[in-house]
C-alpha cells in the first residue's frame, strides 16, 4: 500500500527524529561530530527560514522541535541529511548510507502544550535512555532551555570537509514558539517566554528525576559520559530494535487530537480526490493546503488555507 501524503502546513510545529543506518552509532558525541551537526543545522535552518526552537543528537538519532512558516520542511531535512552524510562518512571514512532507509518520524505538534512537552523529551532524551543521570551531562550537541528566544551563538566551520567558500560563522538560535494575538502570530512577550522556559525546565527536571528513582529503584545504573564517549560509532545497541507505530500528530487534548486527526484525513481524502482529477487531465485543478510534492515537483495549484475535515 503507498503511503499517504503528508501534509505540510505552512506555520505548523514539529517533533523530527532521524535515524542512522541500522542502528549505528555514527553520531557517537565528539569535537568533531558536535561542530559539524551544529555548523551544518545553522546553514540549513537560516536557508530554509525554519525556526528552530532545541535540538538533541544522540549517539545513533537526532531531535528536532521546530517551526515551518514556509511549508519547506521536506526540503530542509533533505539537504540536512545529505550534507551531514557527506561530511560524516569523510570524518568516519565510509561510503554507505549513513542515515536509515526509513523516512524520517515527522510529528506535527498541535498545541502549545504539545511543544513544552517534546522539547522537554528532546533535551532529556540522553537521561530517558539511561546514558547520563542529568541532561547536563550529555557530551553530545544539544540545545539548553535557558538559550530558548535568547541570543544567537556563533558556530564556527570546521576544519574538516567544508570549503573555504562556505561561511566562515554562522549562527545558530533557538527561538521560542510564535504565539496568537488578535489574529496574528507574533513573538512572546517577556512575561510569556520566562513563562514557557519554566513550563519546558519544570517538565524535564520532574522526567530526570523520575528516570533516576524507577533506576535506583530497579538498580540499573546509567552508562556515563566516558563510557558513551568511548563507544564506537561502528557498534549498535544490544537492544533489539521494536516494532511500533509511527505517529504523524501528538495532541496531548483527546478533543484536539481527534480534530487534528480527522482534519488529516479530510486532507488525504482531498487530495487523492484531486490527483485523480489531474491524472484525467484537469491541469487546474487545486489541491489541499498542506500538499508538497506536487506542488513542488509539477506546481499544482494549492488553496490558500486547510479546508475543513470531511
Amino acid at each position: 500500500m503507498a503511503t499517504p501524503p503528508r501534509q505540510i502546513l505552512p506555520g505548523a510545529k514539529y517533533l523530527v527524529t532521524r535515524r542512522c543506518t541500522q542502528r549505528q552509532f555514527l553520531l557517537t558525541p565528539s569535537p568533531t561530530v558536535n561542530a559539524v551537526f551544529k555548523y551544518i543545522l545553522a546553514l540549513k535552518v537560516a536557508q530554509y527560514g525554519i525556526l528552530l526552537h532545541g535540538f538533541s543528537v544522540m549517539s545513533n538519532h537526532f531531535h528536532l522541535v521546530l517551526t515551518d512558516p514556509e511549508s519547506r520542511l521536506p526540503d530542509f531535512l533533505r539537504d540536512l541529511d545529505a550534507l551531514i552524510a557527506r561530511s560524516l562518512n569523510l570524518h568516519h571514512g565510509r561510503r554507505e548510507s549513513f542515515f536509515s532507509s526509513d523516512k524520517p518520524n515527522i510529528v506535527r505538534l498541535v498545541s502549545p502544550r504539545d511543544v513544552i512537552s517534546k522539547l522537554a523529551y528532546t533535551v532529556t532524551n540522553p537521561v530517558t535512555s539511561r546514558l547520563v543521570s542529568r541532561r547536563s551531562e550529555w557530551p553530545g550537541a544539544a540545545s539548553r532551555i535557558r538559550d530558548i528566544g535568547g541570543p544567537a551563538r556563533t558556530v564556527q566551520r570546521p576544519d574538516v570537509f567544508f570549503s573555504k567558500r562556505m561561511p566562515e560563522k554562522v549562527e545558530l538560535r533557538l527561538l521560542a514558539p510564535l504565539v496568537e494575538h488578535n489574529g496574528h502570530w507574533v513573538e512572546m512577550s517577556a512575561d510569556e517566554l520566562t513563562r514557557f522556559r519554566q513550563n519546558v525546565r519544570r517538565r524535564a527536571d520532574a522526567h530526570e528525576q523520575d528516570v533516576r528513582q524507577n533506576a535506583a529503584r530497579r538498580g540499573r545504573r546509567f552508562l556515563g559520559t566516558d563510557s558513551v564517549l568511548r563507544q564506537s560509532p561502528f557498534t549498535t545497541p544490544r537492544t533489539a530494535s521494536k516494532p511500533g507505530i509511527t505517529p504523524r500528530i501528538a495532541a496531548a487534548d483527546k478533543r484536539v487530537r481527534i480534530a487534528a486527526l480527522e482534519n488529516l484525513r479530510g486532507f488525504i481524502a482531498q487530495y487523492y480526490r484531486a490527483l485523480k482529477k489531474y491524472r484525467q487531465g484537469t491541469r487546474d485543478v487545486e489541491f489541499p493546503c498542506g500538499t508538497f510534492k506536487m506542488r513542488a515537483l509539477f506546481g499544482v495549484r494549492c488553496v490558500s488555507m486547510p479546508l475543513p475535515a470531511t
